[in-house]
């Protein structure tokens, strides 16, 4: 689901699960797009195509305790960190994502 500038999703870990949410403008980083080009479903498309990645970078996050009480904010440094094999080593969360569609929209 598509919140303000950022798509939110909910990671799935042994410890529960957070809210999360990446930047709009991390998404387009991946694939080199601006906004003014790019609609709502076509952003959604890259979060499906990098939700491997994006999840990757929440769970090193969660794992740091780099959050607050808002959740996970996963930006285009946090993504290139990955890209570049700079992240930290981290312990490994079990993996699952809700996708956006099925979070509440009454939030």
């Amino acid at each position: 689901m598509i919140r303000g500038e950022r798509v939110v999703f909910i990671l799935k870990h042994d410890g529960g699960s957070e809210e999360c949410s990446v930047s709009i403008e991390a998404l387009l980083g991946l694939v080199h797009r601006n906004r003014a080009n790019t609609s709502d479903e076509e952003l959604e498309e890259i979060f499906y195509l990098h939700t491997e990645q994006i999840e990757e970078a929440a769970r090193e996050k969660l794992a740091r305790g780099a959050y607050s009480l808002a959740g996970i904010l996963v930006m285009s440094w946090d993504l290139e960190a990955l890209n570049s094999g700079t992240e930290q080593n981290t312990p490994s969360l079990s993996s699952g994502t809700t996708s956006p569609s099925e979070l509440d929209t009454d939030r």
